[in-house]
């Protein structure tokens, strides 16, 4: 099974895509992770990759280039799951290229869809534990003690960029972004 797994922020995407990743033996690959793992090489495109991280700004060149040069080395015998990647039709297109030359073209695009008024409750909710990561959320998961995490005590906090504007704004630029990208797959009758 070869997946694209797409849904706006706070859909679900990284909690579904491990569940199916343990049931299937598929790797999870994110931009996250393909940028990590060149980061750690000591190459130029591991120094751009770190580059790349440090300022939150990754070209889709660099991201492709660094795809035309993992993927081939990964073991994708059992497939895998592509978690917001591609992050439009441009990259789609390149993609399906890489992905081709490897004999292991994309199978099924799967779009998370979910209410846009669940999805800012879920958002604007969440906090995670600064020291163990834990995340919880303040309508239907908080933590025991308010600001404390249940696991490991430490304090739990707000992340930037989960404020309601903010959210807003994320929430607008996905869906601006997805229009074409989910064309792109309709018509060669992945999407689902």
């Amino acid at each position: 099974m070869r997946i694209v797994l797409l849904g706006p922020p706070g859909s679900g995407k990284g909690a579904l895509s491990q569940q199916i990743s343990a049931h299937y033996g598929m790797p999870v690959i994110t931009v996250g992770s393909v940028m990590r793992r060149a980061a750690a090489e000591q190459t130029e495109l591991g120094r751009l990759a770190k580059e790349a991280m440090d300022s939150a700004r990754v070209s889709d060149e660099l991201l492709l280039a660094l795809l035309r040069i993992q993927l081939p080395q990964m073991d994708l015998g059992k497939g895998f799951i592509l978690v917001d990647l591609p992050k439009n039709a441009g990259q789609a297109d390149v993609l399906d290229s890489v992905l081709s030359d490897l004999g292991a073209g994309v199978e099924a695009v799967l779009n998370l869809e979910v209410d846009r008024d669940e999805l800012m409750e879920r958002l604007v909710g969440r906090i995670t534990c600064d020291n163990c990561g834990a995340q919880y959320n303040l309508y239907v998961n908080p933590p025991m003690v308010e600001g404390v995490c249940d696991a490991c005590g430490a304090r739990v906090v707000r992340r930037p960029d989960d404020y309601e504007e903010t959210i807003s704004t994320r929430l607008r630029v996905y869906e601006a972004q997805m229009g074409p990208l989910l064309q792109y797959y309709q018509l060669t009758d992945k999407l689902h």
